[in-house]
């Protein structure tokens, strides 16, 4: 095994057990807060195609943009707007 693999092997473990424990089911709008590295592999690992929609959360306009390329439907920097309100009004 490669270091890269087992370097890589625990994050990926975590997306997945939080993907399971997360329960989306078809129709579900979901909300990811935060897009670092975690929330990207997240984002990546999430059925998107079930979903009534995807909302992603972060302070980095970088961040958001990576969030959007990898199928987030809606992207909201917390800095800018008041994200409780506008999750709503979506």
């Amino acid at each position: 095994m490669t270091i890269i693999l087992s370097g890589s092997r625990s994050p990926l473990a975590c997306v997945v057990n939080g993907i399971r424990g997360a329960s989306i089911e078809i129709g579900d709008n979901v909300c990811l807060i935060g897009c670092g590295y975690m929330g990207l592999l997240l984002l990546q690992a999430t059925p998107i195609r079930y979903m009534s929609s995807l909302v992603a959360l972060d302070i980095c306009d970088e961040r958001l943009d990576l969030a959007r390329d990898f199928g987030a439907e809606y992207t909201l920097n917390p800095r800018r707007c008041d994200p409780v309100r506008e999750v709503r009004r979506l």
